[in-house]
């Protein structure tokens, strides 16, 4: 084996397990051996060399181990293999001034290794610095100075066994400097500052800043208002803590400002003083607690109010005063009282002043300023002759002043009364009001009662329609209202116009005349409307043949216009057998003078009722109470002017579906009456079936004269022969059959009255 150190080093060794060094100066530990020349080992299995260097003046090296293992192979032969060993162990000291150490070694990469470090009691786990396993990095906690040493172990596994490298060092341990403790004045009392490398630990309750547990990392200057036992040390990594710094830092108070009240002209006056020397005086008025941001108190100052005054005295390097408080009181005068209320005069006014507060003054201004203890003082009534505003106030020494009182007095002028005149215009009185005070506002009624400022406002020329007696005042901000002006004006009435003939009803041409009161122009409408002036004048007859309501009123100058006439001519068009009726169909009978009701004309269909595209044919119909029961008449009539009635009994009774047959339960909502009460044609829904009578009118008058297209077949009426049984018509040849069986289908004309 061959070990090298440094030159000049003495290289001592070890190969039982044990540490080389000395147990004491110049004593070897058991088993070292001081290397001089390469050994050898023979012994089988592994043998651990450990080896240090040393030398005068400088600390002895980190120990290197190594193991080697030796294999028998017969007849006393021996073989080195390569060893799994961690080598080359060694510890430096990162800084000669700090405590801070870096382990470096080689093992194989594969190697798992555990280092761990020991100094005196302490044992800790190193940490690795770069991350490749090959160098670590520690730093022990130092509670001491002066010199300690260092070893680290690293272990490691060779297969089963456990084997470690070791190394070792010297090194001198420093003590942080003491903390440097220094106070200063501030406002509020003193500021204390704490120098030092490194962390500060301190207390301000004068307990231990190691163990204590008010103690606190510094890190600002400490404000104290009151006095404190400051204790503080340093710690820094690498180092010894420091010893200890302690300082008591006497902190006084500022003396409690006094506050002195003395009663003033309007209120009170306030000093404030302090015994302490050169002591800053801070003040608030408003019940709230001064601090050394509020006003500074500079000299006395007044209160026209009652308040609460709060002081505080402050001096740089002083704790603040105790705060001082006074509540005081200051009651205000009452206001004056000015007699008589301001208002509108139309004489001079004499005023007087009064005040309830006892041996109070009082001031005044005339000229609407406000008063002030330097304005005149009251000691008689005042006349006054001309508009003028008086303002007063009351005071007291040791009070606040009162309040401002305040009366005004407008003497007016009265406005002129105003003039009312008349004009004569087309239908009534053109009224005029007139004053001559300039900017006069005038206010005026027509029914007689007397105006006020809430009555209309006059703004130009109005008509009167109608008799009126008119007042007027005229008004003016400043001036006396003007007296009543008053007019009757008497508006008479044009007489209503007359409208002739009276209302009838008409053919053809109607001729309407108008007259009316002499030098009157009669105005009308024929539209309904009600006339105006605006309408169309009056100047010969109106011929009319439409249904027309014609309307007039006359006009005439200095007069109302007279109540509307009204007529109503109603225009009746005269049909004769033949012509073509309201609803398109053919007139073929003629009510002349309404024998069969108050209709006058019969008016036919234009054309059968069809049902689909060529259904004309359509039965009368059965009714029965129920399916099983006997055929039963309605009730109709044969007579003209009977048919609707006929219809409307007929539907009513047999509703919308009619048995089609005298026996079953077989019906249908096709029959001749329901068919002709639903039709709806030429505008109009008012049809119905004709009765017997109606339907031999229709053929008598039409039919026989190729009118209307009627065809040559069977036709059924409204009227009933019995239960079984109906009338109809052939209009062929014009018979009349009562035989005709109400299931037998015939052709339907329906017809209307109007």
């Amino acid at each position: 084996m061959t070990i090298t150190g440094p030159e000049g080093a003495s290289l001592y060794y070890t190969i039982d397990g044990n540490d080389p060094g000395f147990s004491e100066v110049g004593t070897r530990n058991e088993g070292t051996k001081l290397y001089e020349a390469p050994f050898d080992i023979t012994e089988v299995g592994t043998t651990t060399v450990k080896a240090m260097a040393a030398k005068d003046g400088f600390l002895d090296s980190a120990i290197a181990a190594q193991d080697f293992v030796i294999n028998g192979l017969g007849e006393g032969g021996v073989e080195i293999t390569d060893p799994v060993a961690v080598t080359d162990v060694a510890i430096t000291q990162a800084d000669s001034a700090v405590a801070k150490f870096v382990v470096s070694y080689t093992a194989p990469a594969s190697l798992a290794v555990t280092a761990t470090w020991y100094m005196e009691d302490e044992t800790t786990a190193a940490t690795d610095i770069d991350g490749d396993g090959n160098q670590m990095t520690f730093t022990p906690a130092l509670t001491k100075d002066g010199r300690h040493q260092v070893r680290v172990n690293i272990s490691y596994k060779d297969g089963e066994q456990t084997k470690t490298a070791a190394a070792s060092i010297r090194f001198t341990a420093t003590r942080v400097p003491a903390p440097l403790i220094s106070v200063s004045d501030a406002t509020g009392g003193k500021l204390v500052s704490i120098s030092a490398t490194g962390t500060i630990h301190c207390t301000t309750d004068g307990s231990d800043p190691v163990s204590s547990p008010t103690r606190f990392t510094y890190d600002a200057p400490l404000p104290l208002s009151e006095t404190k036992i400051i204790r503080a040390y340093v710690t820094s990594s690498g180092y010894v803590p420091s010893s200890e710094a302690m300082e008591e830092v006497e902190v006084l108070q500022a003396s409690v400002p006094t506050i002195g009240v003395t009663e003033v002209e309007g209120g009170k006056q306030v000093a404030i003083d302090c015994a302490t020397t050169d002591a800053v005086i801070h003040y608030t008025i408003d019940n709230s607690d001064p601090t050394a941001s509020s006003p500074v108190y500079e000299t006395a100052f007044p209160l026209t109010s009652t308040k609460t005054v709060k002081a505080i005295a402050v001096r740089t390097g002083m704790a603040n005063s105790v705060i001082a408080e006074k509540s005081i009181a200051v009651v205000q005068v009452e206001s004056p009282a000015i007699s008589p209320s301001g208002g509108l005069f139309s004489v001079s006014q004499q005023v007087t002043m009064t005040c309830a507060t006892e041996g109070a003054a009082i001031h005044y201004t005339l000229d609407g300023t406000v008063p002030t203890v330097s304005s005149p003082q009251y000691d008689g009534a005042i006349p006054l002759t001309s508009t003028t505003t008086v303002r007063a106030i009351a005071t007291k020494i040791g009070m606040a002043d009162s309040a401002v009182s305040s009366q005004s007095y407008t003497l007016m002028d009265t406005v002129a009364t105003p003039i009312v005149s008349t004009t004569d215009v087309a239908g009534g009185k053109q009224v005029a009001i007139d004053c001559a005070t300039t900017d006069a506002v005038i206010y005026y009624t027509i029914d007689n009662t007397t105006p006020t400022t809430s009555s209309a406002s006059y703004t130009t020329s109005f008509k009167l329609t109608s008799s009126q007696t008119i007042k007027a005042i005229a008004v003016k901000a400043d001036m006396n209202n003007s007296a009543v002006a008053e007019k009757t004006v008497t508006v008479v009435q044009v007489a209503t116009p007359v409208i002739t003939p009276a209302s009838t009803t008409f053919g053809g041409t109607l001729s309407v005349t108008i007259s009316g009161e002499s030098g009157a122009t009669i105005y009308y409408t024929t539209n309904g409307d009600s006339p105006t002036t605006s309408s169309t004048p009056y100047s010969g007859p109106i011929m009319i043949s439409e249904t027309t309501t014609v309307k007039a009123i006359a006009v005439k100058i200095g007069m109302s216009k007279s109540a509307v006439a009204s007529q109503l001519y109603t225009f009746e068009k005269v049909y004769s057998v033949g012509d073509t009726g309201p609803a398109g169909g053919i007139i073929f009978y003629v009510n002349a003078d309404h024998t069969y009701g108050d209709w006058t004309y019969l008016e036919a269909a234009s054309s059968d009722i069809k049902m689909g595209t060529d259904d004309y044919l359509h039965l009368f119909g059965y009714y029965r109470t129920t399916d099983a029961g006997t055929s039963e008449m309605v009730g109709t009539n044969t007579a003209i002017g009977t048919g609707a009635a006929n219809t409307k009994a007929l539907v009513e009774t047999m509703g919308s579906t009619a048995y089609s047959k005298n026996n079953g339960t077989e019906k249908t909502g096709e029959y001749a009456a329901r068919l002709c009460d639903i039709h709806d044609a030429g505008g109009y829904a008012d049809w119905f079936l004709p009765s017997k009578d109606e339907l031999n009118m229709m053929y008598q008058n039409v039919k026989t004269k190729s009118l209307g297209g009627f065809s040559d077949v069977r036709y059924w009426s409204s009227s009933e022969a019995d239960a079984y049984y109906a009338w109809g018509q052939y209009y062929k040849d014009g018979n009349q059959f009562s035989n005709y069986t109400r299931l037998y289908e015939n052709r339907v004309r329906p017809v209307r009255a109007f």
